[in-house]
């Protein structure tokens, strides 16, 4: 249900307080409160501003950390400026785990970290929101204009400016409540005071429109990697016209790996492993919190009257406002009113649902000529979204230093093998993951040397989109795409191996002293070769990067102020943007095959110790789920499946796309292996191929192609030799029209059908019915010949091993 955690870099965002003339959350009201106050405290100031700055009207409340008070800063010309608050934060009250190392303002307090850093995000307001008040609020000062780059989030209080004294911080918020109305009482303050009025719920229209608000406030945070970790009905303030915004950041932070085993919130609010004393998850928490207050919200009251409850976790808060929600529309039908619910909590329940769960998962596949900078720019891409942490960027950097190898710290974040790092070179696929605004994104770094062109293909098989890093660097640009060069073939290998997608990240571009003329001269001749092997480059995002230096991956680069940014063409539109992360949240992600039966080819097969013996590999059509019987071809062997996981973390079932691993009863390492297929044994179970018929062209042969040629193929994860038995036909390879029939040779630039033999047992399929398992490449005399996709399969039911486990006999009795 939850959030998967993230770590953020303190580098993924940038501090720039806003001057406190600039912003007003709900009113733009300037006029002059009167009077300074006298006795306003004078205390010696640390930097450029000051207390004395502010007129103080009036305390509003106080803590054990600090004090929050009411005023208005005093402009050059003598007058005040609009109500702000100030919150004093008691420096010798701070806790030691509440500090938090800037690079320019130093040690500071995690909130002033957390808060400068909201305020200094981009973002896009969407479309507007069905729960959005200014919708039915058309006379409200509109300042919403869909696509607009706002700093920060419209439903999160913004840190105007902060600074400190020997004894405060100080942070400048703006006011986040209404001018008061002679002769009239003070509207609710926040929704705490709100439920207070209403003692047997909010109106169903107010609580669609509110949890709307919160929810999207809380998918921001989230989306960088910041937990609130104090949700509730007290911290969201009400302004006019329905807008509501998150406050009190006292206890927030950003996320951590390992999880939080201290609490600083509201007992009521707290999720059942924080009062069970165990460790908790930050986002854990809020969704917990948010459900909570939606039940608040609709009842009245707590969902829980005892902590002993809340402690069973068995039902989650936000299910309990759902049943509520049921009964207050069954009563508003049985007093013969229309039933507000049907979608009463509607978008905001969806959202809810949107942030317990994880993303879409998109595969990306990191293809180039050697040394183009493939691993150091996903390294760098990895630490930067959050994947993984600046401690473990150190020790690579020290272990490079060691071994003379200094530029490669990022690469080694994905060269995990010693033999890898001795070389220099990635030799097995890497599989690591981070989040995206928009996606969990797996990126498989493919090796660029030319000895391991076979894992590549094997790679790439399982991507969604593939980024071409191209370096744009004298001379290596041009080696890349020489005929010698591996540019050109992995962008072939991977248009063939049905990978639709491209980016082309021209890398080094500091070394080209960012140059916009090497860059134009770049993409005009990358154009060229890509148009020829398939993908449109008009559907092409094209970003200068330095992979080294981080330039245009995250964030624009200062370096190339001439780049305007990258447009491309899509099913949906034009899609435009300025970084290689915005192009990655731009991917389309394929629609999966999960309704068909299950393929799932194995990359590896491993035995952990306790577990016992664990296949992993891409789910590529069909699902997999604990309990289900196996069938893994051509091997035969038939098991039951114990588990299955994915990035350590247990999955109820693994969805195409999905790269897991899987427990499986009674089945040595030995019985299966690497290019095996597994497959649901009741539904279409895959078998062996005895022969196949494939339409193959050839693309690199330096003689002729007869009957009895035999290379080897790679198809999804299988590498295995196949002769070529007979020539049935030569095509046209743009008409597939039929031009000799049993021709004797095929050569260079020809297109066939073939009927080809595997030499060992394989298994492969139509690529009409099952795309992955049915295209492959030729593959002679170290480089990609042919490639072809499968018509026809003549199957065979002989099985070399034939084992069937006791554990699936069990389980098909079972059922």
């Amino acid at each position: 249900m939850f959030l998967s955690t993230a770590v953020i870099s303190s580098e993924f965002f940038c501090f720039r307080p806003f001057p406190t003339s600039q912003v007003s959350l709900f009113t733009t009201d300037t006029s002059s409160a009167g009077p300074p106050t006298p006795g306003v405290d004078k205390a010696p100031t640390v930097g450029e501003r000051s207390i004395s700055e502010f007129v103080i009207e009036r305390e509003i409340g106080r803590g054990a950390y600090g004090l929050v008070k009411r005023a208005r800063e005093m402009q050059d010309d003598g007058s005040l400026g609009p109500p702000l608050v100030i919150k004093q934060i008691i420096k010798s009250r701070i806790l030691a785990d509440c500090w938090k190392r800037h690079p320019k303002y130093g040690t500071i307090p995690i909130e002033i970290y957390v808060m400068s850093a909201i305020s200094s995000t981009a973002y896009v307001l969407p479309s507007r929101r069905p729960w959005d008040p200014s919708r039915s609020h058309p006379e409200t000062d509109d300042f919403w204009v869909e696509g607009k780059v706002v700093n920060g989030h419209p439903n999160i209080c913004p840190l105007l400016d902060f600074f400190e004294d020997n004894h405060y911080y100080y942070l400048i918020l703006p006011s986040t409540t209404s001018e008061p109305v002679p002769n009239e009482p003070p509207p609710p303050s926040d929704l705490f005071d709100l439920v207070e009025s209403y003692p047997h719920g909010l109106p169903i229209s107010a609580v669609r429109s509110y949890l709307g608000q919160i929810a999207d406030a809380l998918c921001f945070l989230h989306s960088k990697g910041i937990v609130h970790r104090d949700i509730k009905d007290e911290n969201v303030v009400l302004g006019p016209a329905g807008k509501c915004v998150l406050i009190d950041f006292g206890s927030s932070g950003l996320v951590k790996r390992g999880g939080w085993d201290t609490f600083s919130g509201t007992l009521d609010y707290a999720g059942p492993e924080i009062l069970r004393g165990e460790r908790y998850q930050g986002k854990e928490q809020d969704v917990w919190a948010f459900g909570v207050v939606a039940y608040v919200m609709l009842v009245g009251e707590c969902p829980f009257t005892t902590a002993a409850e809340a402690q069973e976790g068995l039902e989650s808060p936000f299910s309990n406002a759902a049943i509520a929600l049921d009964e207050r529309c069954m009563e508003k039908q049985k007093d013969g009113e229309e039933p507000d619910g049907g979608c009463a909590l509607g978008d905001a329940a969806a959202l809810f649902k949107k942030m317990g769960k994880e993303k879409t998962h998109v595969n990306v596949v990191v293809i180039g000529h050697v040394d183009s900078g493939k691993s150091t720019t996903t390294g760098h891409l990895i630490y930067k979204c959050g994947g993984i942490d600046k401690r473990t960027i150190e020790k690579f950097e020290k272990e490079a230093a060691e071994l003379g190898k200094g530029s490669f710290k990022y690469a080694w974040v994905l060269d995990k093998l010693k033999a890898e790092r001795e070389r220099g070179i990635t030799i097995d696929i890497a599989l690591w993951k981070f989040e995206t605004p928009k996606f969990m994104v797996t990126v498989i770094d493919a090796p660029g040397h030319r000895d391991f062109i076979k894992n590549m293909i094997t790679g790439t098989s399982q991507a969604d989109c593939a980024i071409l890093i191209i370096a744009g660097g004298t001379g290596e640009f041009e080696a890349g795409i020489s005929k010698d060069g591996q540019t050109r073939e992995h962008a072939l290998l991977a248009f063939t191996l049905g990978v639709r997608q491209l980016i082309v990240a021209v890398n080094k571009m500091d070394t080209t002293k960012w140059s916009e003329d090497r860059f134009n001269e770049i993409v005009k001749e990358t154009s060229t070769f890509i148009k020829k092997v398939g993908y449109n480059p008009k559907a092409v995002a094209f970003v200068p990067i330095s992979g080294w230096h981080g330039d245009n991956m995250l964030e624009e680069s200062p370096n190339m102020t001439w780049y305007k940014g990258w447009a491309r063409e899509t099913k949906a539109g034009p899609v435009k943007g300025k970084t290689l992360l915005d192009a990655i949240d731009a991917i389309e992600p394929p629609s999966r095959p999960s309704d068909k039966p299950l393929r799932l080819p194995l990359q590896d097969v491993y035995k952990i110790g306790g577990i016992g013996t664990v296949p992993v590999g891409r789910v590529e059509t069909g699902v997999i789920k604990a309990g289900m019987v196996v069938t893994f071809a051509p091997v035969g062997v038939t098991t039951e499946v114990k588990s299955v996981e994915m990035h350590h973390e247990q999955l109820e079932q693994g969805l195409p796309g999905d790269n897991v691993g899987f427990n499986v009863k009674n089945v040595s390492v030995k019985d299966i292996r690497r290019g095996n297929v597994a497959s649901d044994s009741k539904n279409d179970p895959a078998k062996e191929a005895a022969s196949f018929n494939a339409q193959v062209i050839i693309l690199n042969h330096p003689g002729q192609i007869g009957a009895g040629y035999a290379p080897v193929l790679d198809c999804h994860t299988a590498h295995i030799a196949c002769k070529f038995a007979e020539l049935i036909e030569k095509i046209d390879r743009r008409t597939g029209k039929s031009i000799e029939a049993s021709p004797k040779f095929v050569k260079s630039g020809d297109a066939c059908i073939a009927k080809l033999v595997p030499s060992k047992p394989m298994c492969v399929e139509e690529y009409n019915a099952y795309p992955p398992l049915g295209r492959f490449a030729v593959r002679d005399m170290r480089q990609t010949v042919a490639v072809g996709v499968i018509k026809s399969v003549d199957k065979t039911d002989k099985a070399t091993g034939g084992k069937v486990t006791k554990s699936a006999e069990k389980a098909t009795k079972k059922k």
